[in-house]
C-alpha cells in the first residue's frame, strides 16, 4: 500500500503541473479536498467489493484463464481478464 500511495503522490504532483494529458486532452483534476459522506460511502462499497470477491486487481493474474494474459506485465494483464 505504501508503494501505491507514493506512486499516486508523484503522479498527482506531475499532473498538477500539466495543462494537458499525455494524449493531448484537457486535465480535469478534482478541486475539492473535503471528505464528505458520499466519498466515505463510495470508499466503503469499493473496499467491500474487493473483500467479498477476494481479489485485488493486481494479484488476480494467476487466476486468469488465458495463459497469455498471465505472462503479460501486471498493468496490462488487469485488462486481459
Amino acid at each position: 500500500m505504501a508503494g501505491a500511495i507514493a506512486g499516486g503522490f508523484f503522479a498527482f504532483a506531475l499532473a498538477k503541473q500539466r495543462t494537458t494529458s499525455f494524449f493531448g486532452d484537457a486535465m480535469h483534476l478534482p478541486k475539492t479536498t473535503q471528505i464528505d459522506r458520499r466519498l466515505v460511502l463510495g470508499s466503503l462499497v469499493f473496499g467491500a467489493g474487493w473483500g467479498l470477491a477476494g481479489f485485488c486487481p493486481a494479484p488476480t493474474r494467476p487466476w486468469c484463464p488465458w495463459p497469455r494474459a498471465r505472462s503479460k506485465p501486471q498493468s496490462s494483464s488487469r485488462w486481459a481478464c
